[in-house]
């Protein structure tokens, strides 16, 4: 099974039925990412979300239109669905680059994604999702999270 076939709240009702549960991720790639917050936003619509959630993105340029969960909010910016791909591919340079300005124009593309994301999920009831640096840059350029806290806990 992967990620994209988890059902959140009927795992949480088979392992620990009407117990508090959070979803933590670290390094889980790209589409990887949205298909856990898809996960997470569905146990919030079957009425079994998670408490919290604590998801560390990296590898932006793995990610594609049809599995980011919220197209909605870039298209909003102006942005085309033709548009992401080329949004992804700038989102590497905050890894992949020595020049300066990309790596500062591929950390805007990283966050932008990444904040339609903790968008996304406020929609779902997660209305505290937010991003947050784990680490300074210097550390890992990969080092934003997304924490967030269903608004029934």
């Amino acid at each position: 099974m992967g990620v994209e076939d988890v059902e959140l709240a009927a795992l949480s009702r088979a392992v620990a039925p009407g117990r508090p549960y959070t979803l933590v991720a670290k390094h889980l790639c790209g589409a990887g990412t949205d298909f856990a917050l898809r996960a997470a936003a569905g146990a919030a619509d079957a009425g079994g979300p998670p408490a919290s959630l604590v998801i560390a993105t990296c590898c932006h340029h793995r990610c594609d239109a049809d599995s980011y969960p919220n197209c909605e909010f870039l298209e909003a910016l102006g942005l085309r669905r033709d548009d992401f791909a080329p949004l992804c591919k700038i989102a590497s340079w905050a890894v992949g680059s020595e020049n300066e300005t990309q790596v500062e124009l591929g950390r805007m593309a990283k966050d932008l994604l990444d904040q339609g994301r903790a968008e996304f999920l406020a929609a779902h009831g997660f209305s505290s999702a937010r991003l947050a640096r784990f680490v300074r840059g210097e550390v890992s350029p990969e080092n934003v999270v997304i924490v967030a806290t269903h608004d029934d806990q």
